[in-house]
C-alpha cells in the first residue's frame, strides 16, 4: 500500500521525511495511519510512450553538404 508521511518516522533503520511517499507493507501501513503519521493515497502511474517500430537513423543525410552553402 502506499502512504505519504505527514510527520518524521523512523522504520527499521530508514527516516521517512514529511510528504514522502513509500509503499510499505499493509499491517505496518494501518499502524501509521492510525497513529496520524501518514496517509493513503493513490499508487503513482508513471507515464509510458508508445513503442517505436521504426525510428529513423541519427545520421546527416543529402551528403555532407552543409544548409545555405551553394
Amino acid at each position: 500500500m502506499v502512504i505519504r508521511f505527514n510527520e518524521q518516522a523512523l522504520i527499521g533503520f530508514r527516516v521517512y521525511g514529511p510528504g514522502e511517499m513509500v509503499e510499505l507493507p499493509d499491517e505496518t501501513v494501518a499502524q501509521l495511519i492510525r497513529d496520524g503519521v501518514a496517509v493513503e493515497v493513490e499508487p503513482i502511474r508513471e507515464a509510458t510512450s508508445p513503442v517505436v517500430k521504426h525510428a529513423r537513423r541519427a545520421t546527416k543525410r543529402g551528403g555532407g553538404r552543409e544548409i545555405g552553402s551553394p
